[in-house]
């Protein structure tokens, strides 16, 4: 409140001047009163001030928060919703990417999920986390604290497959045309074990195997394929596009199996040869 410094000799003028200080109090009181409502009375829009509306409106720059938090309310519904962040094409017309979480009913969130095109939330779109695993397109994504049986991402699965499955099948019942393996013991003794170190190639496209002794033993997979083609495969084709052959070990078992049973046969005839020649001996 103004504060009276001196008074007037004349009274008329004390009282000019008190009654100024009265209206001056009065004013100041009306304006403190109208400064603290929120009803608008002159109905003042929020293009006129330059304010974003609260009910939805559009802005542009940027937007900073010196806040810690935007706090986001989810719906007062019974079936699902979406609410998040989302990006727009310029025009405004087309969402093209978001950020948010889904729900169902009043219930707490149960998914977060950041993705693309114009429903962002859909598990197709992206990546998601959900109260059990994390997603990444609908897959799920491993994690230390979801290996083992029953997660569906064991080691020894591939594709959905145990690693037996990729065994070559032995069944003769998904086999026609079974022919015996003719002149086994020829075909192996034309075969050439070797050892030797692998190459710079071999660390490049992971071919390489490193044993105790510093050097490896095996075939070549060319000379291999001149004697017994059935059992050289592709093995992997390089960024450069060369395909590098394998020797599938498993298949050349028949063909040892059949090569031991030639020599086994040779053996015997020896066999009885020498047992003809020891009983003709006086």
């Amino acid at each position: 409140m103004p504060r009276r410094l001196a008074h007037f000799s004349d009274p008329r003028l004390d009282a000019q001047v008190e009654e100024l200080i009265k209206h001056s109090n009065a004013t100041r009181d009306a304006a403190d009163r109208h400064a603290a409502r929120r009803d608008n009375p002159h109905n003042v829009t929020a293009a006129q001030v330059g304010a974003v509306s609260k009910a939805g409106d559009t802005m542009t720059g940027e937007l900073r928060l010196a806040g810690r938090s935007i706090n986001i309310s989810r719906p007062d519904n019974t079936g699902g919703w979406a609410r998040g962040v989302y990006q727009y094409s310029k025009d405004g017309a087309t969402r093209e990417a978001g950020i948010g979480f889904l729900g169902s009913g009043d219930n707490p969130a149960h998914t977060l999920y950041m993705g693309f095109g114009s429903t962002p939330w859909t598990d197709s779109s992206g990546f998601t986390v959900k109260s059990d695993n994390p997603y990444f397109k609908g897959n799920k994504v491993w994690h230390a604290g979801n290996d083992g049986a029953g997660s569906g991402l064991d080691a020894d699965m591939l594709d959905g497959y145990h690693a037996s499955y990729f065994q070559p099948a032995s069944d003769e019942r998904l086999k026609t045309d079974i022919q015996p393996l003719a002149d086994a013991l020829s075909k192996v003794l034309s075969l050439r074990g070797v050892s030797f170190v692998w190459n710079n190639k071999a660390r490049e496209v992971s071919a390489n195997r490193q044993t105790m002794a510093g050097r490896e033993i095996g075939l070549l997979a060319g000379e291999v394929a001149q004697v017994v083609p059935e059992v050289v495969l592709d093995w992997v084709e390089t960024p450069d596009g060369v395909t590098y052959k394998t020797v599938d070990s498993a298949r050349l078992v028949a063909l040892l199996v059949e090569a031991i049973k030639e020599l086994n046969a040779k053996v015997e005839v020896l066999q009885a040869r020498v047992a003809a020649l020891e009983g003709s001996t006086p």
